[in-house]
């Protein structure tokens, strides 16, 4: 299906992106600065509208730096009363797109307002809600960033026409995403913001509509374009060595098995002595061992392989764990250094990576949320979208991954879908076999080594149980540690944790 035909059927064939730039944030007593709407006919530019407005008053030096948009600049320019009827006339009644076009819409409304104009009632879409959903692994939506994933020029950034010209091409962008996914998706999205009036509510209602027309119902309008990589919290790797005959040089050495899959190897003298000793503190019961390691040693691959000789004594002392100091460091050690020397050792070896509980959702907890939609307001919903599509990816259940749920804030929200005592490992979720975190904690048993975290760990320290038993634990940058049992171990109570205890 080409542009022109997935535009129609979705009523999109014609469409207006717009943005404001404004003296400030505050619709009521900030006024608009400039304007930009663009008109787009079957996925092309047809026509524009732009124009500097002088606002009547000073443009603050703060905007100035960011827009470019000087007084002087403006100081000529019509003011809102003489191109008001223009703009509007230009934006005719065809649907509005914008990036955050709550923002906009409310600088549109309080426009009208100001010069006696009625505000028609527009068809909204937002590309910042529409983004935050579709490409919900990316780390930032704003527009300078959504222009560089799609390979558009940045060039006059934070100046209406420009940005107005990207949002609109971002738009038909993730128009082509959204199409690739089956009815069952959309209907989840419809049923959670059915009877609102939040924006791109009726892509999706119009896009149900197609996908049921089609009569496919597992598949989308097109091809799925963007695939995202969501990757796995549980490594095993079938080696055919014995990890016993392997020594720190026959891995780091000039020519050891590191130098054969290692991108950028460079033999070390002192990561080969930090892996043997690594090695020597694990293999002798009750030992303990403080190392420094300087920058650039490669200190993870050396007492990573301490860690995976020592998994051959996992039935009579449990796995090892591995505790950093991020959550960051955990998916670093354990996406890619982990995966690269097992490849070099060849040994067989399963490793999880496990984060507290409160890092997981509970598909119970979520859809016990969304079936009761009517008690949250728009925030909350249009929070909620991009977990929609995120679970239809993810291999794991960690809520990190869907940095377009954490993007919005809303942190009561994610209190209230992760796991908690009583759902994932109990008879309430067996429904969704345990979920996310339930199938997790079966699964540590079975691992020879654990990648965890400092909170994690302390947590285990008052709450035994949360890890196997285990005799070997690496802690990673351990200078770190005390602020991890200090949080792990204070108490705190205040006004809004009773509130919420009194609510719950």
């Amino acid at each position: 299906m080409n542009t022109q035909k997935l535009l129609q059927s979705l009523d999109l064939s014609s469409f207006t992106a717009f943005d404001f730039e404004t003296t400030g944030l505050d619709p009521i007593n900030d006024r608009i600065i400039e304007i930009a709407a663009i008109r787009f006919e079957n996925g092309e530019i047809v026509d524009r509208f732009v124009s500097l407005v002088n606002p009547g008053r000073n443009i603050p030096a703060i905007i100035s730096d960011i827009t470019g948009i000087s007084n002087i600049m403006v100081s000529k320019a019509p003011n809102e009363e003489k191109i008001i009827d223009e703009f509007l006339n230009f934006l005719d009644d065809i649907p509005l797109v914008a990036h955050n076009i709550h923002f906009d819409e409310k600088f549109l409304s309080q426009l009208c307002l100001r010069h006696g104009k009625k505000e028609k009632n527009f068809i909204k879409y937002d590309t910042l809600q529409l983004a935050r959903s579709l490409l919900f692994d990316q780390p930032v939506f704003n527009l300078s960033a959504l222009s560089d994933y799609y390979g558009l020029s940045s060039e006059g950034a934070h100046r209406a026409e420009n940005d107005t010209e990207n949002t609109g091409q971002i738009f038909l962008e993730l128009i082509n995403e959204i199409a690739g996914y089956p009815l069952e998706l959309i209907s989840k999205v419809n049923s959670l913001i059915q009877g609102t009036d939040i924006p791109n509510i009726q892509l999706y209602v119009n896009l149900a509509n197609t996908l049921i027309k089609q009569g496919d119902l597992k598949k989308g309008m097109i091809e799925q374009k963007n695939i995202p990589q969501c990757q796995t919290n549980i490594y095993s790797h079938n080696g055919k060595r014995d990890i016993q005959s392997l020594s720190a040089d026959d891995v780091f050495g000039e020519s050891g098995t590191l130098s054969n899959v290692h991108p950028n190897f460079e033999s070390r003298p002192n990561q080969k002595e930090y892996a043997q000793l690594v090695n020597d503190i694990l293999s002798e019961n009750g030992k303990i061992g403080v190392l420094e390691a300087g920058t650039g040693l490669g200190k993870t691959m050396a007492y990573l392989f301490g860690a995976i000789k020592e998994s051959g004594n996992v039935e009579e002392n449990g796995p090892v764990i591995i505790a950093c100091n991020t959550k960051h460091l955990q998916d670093q050690l354990f996406h890619k250094d982990l995966p690269l020397l097992s490849t070099a050792l060849d040994v067989p070896i399963k490793a999880v990576m496990l984060k507290g509980r409160k890092n997981y959702i509970c598909k119970t907890r979520f859809n016990w949320l969304i079936s009761d939609a009517k008690t949250l307001d728009h925030i909350d919903l249009e929070a909620l979208i991009p977990i929609v599509f995120w679970l239809f990816w993810t291999k794991t259940g960690d809520i990190a991954e869907c940095s377009g749920f954490l993007n919005t804030r809303r942190n009561w929200l994610k209190s209230a879908i992760s796991s908690d005592t009583g759902f994932c490992t109990s008879e309430i979720c067996n429904r969704h076999r345990g979920c996310y975190y339930g199938n997790l904690k079966k699964n540590i048993f079975q691992a020879h080594i654990i990648v965890a975290n400092h909170s994690l760990l302390m947590t285990n320290v008052s709450q035994e149980g949360l890890l196997p038993s285990y005799s070997s634990v690496i802690v990673d940058e351990a200078h770190n540690l005390v602020k991890a049992a200090y949080d792990q171990f204070k108490v705190e109570w205040n006004e809004q944790q009773v509130t919420y205890q009194l609510q719950t």
